[in-house]
């Protein structure tokens, strides 16, 4: 999936309340994309092979990293830590969650050659080396487009409830 419709779901999940900089319900989503960049750049993983970043163990041991760090930071600085961190965990993990059902060649463990995953991608025929002007990349961005929007108005309704209760407390 593309950073569009992880971001999309990352603000979709905003709805769970906890206050967390809005940057965070972006960049999460996209962890394991940004830890792909950085071991592609380091020649550990390649456009073909990503067993650390996009493995199921990655997927498990990636948020609960993140949660953790998260745990440490808002002991400090929330009411509710383990909420937050909980939710930190949610939004890294989403990332393995939605590329499971669009792409089949995850793998459960770096080093195995097993791949899997429900594959809607390759059901429409989009792959990423065929990408280009045809129907599948059409369908596979209105996918990506429609998650955003959906993650776009959740987002705001959210947000414009907060604004109203905020109003209300203060007149």
């Amino acid at each position: 999936m593309a950073p569009t419709g992880h971001i999309g779901i990352g603000l979709a999940m905003r709805v769970f309340r906890i206050r967390l900089p809005l940057l965070a319900f972006i960049i999460l989503p996209c962890l394991p994309d940004i830890l792909y960049g950085i071991l592609s750049f380091a020649g550990i993983e390649s456009f073909q092979s990503s067993p650390w970043s996009h493995s199921l163990a990655g997927a498990l041991v990636l948020p609960a990293m993140a949660g953790g760090i998260g745990f440490l930071i808002l002991q400090k600085t929330s009411l509710f830590p383990t909420r937050g961190a909980l939710l930190i965990s949610g939004l890294v993990l989403s990332h393995w969650c939605a590329d499971f059902i669009v792409w089949s060649n995850l793998t459960l463990w770096p080093g195995l050659s097993s791949q899997f995953g429900l594959g809607l991608y390759d059901l429409m025929g989009f792959s990423v080396s065929g990408a280009g002007l045809n129907l599948p990349s059409f369908m596979a961005t209105g996918i990506e487009l429609l998650l955003l929007l959906i993650g776009i108005v959740l987002y705001r309704r959210q947000r414009n409830r907060s604004v109203k209760k905020s109003v209300k407390k203060n007149s």
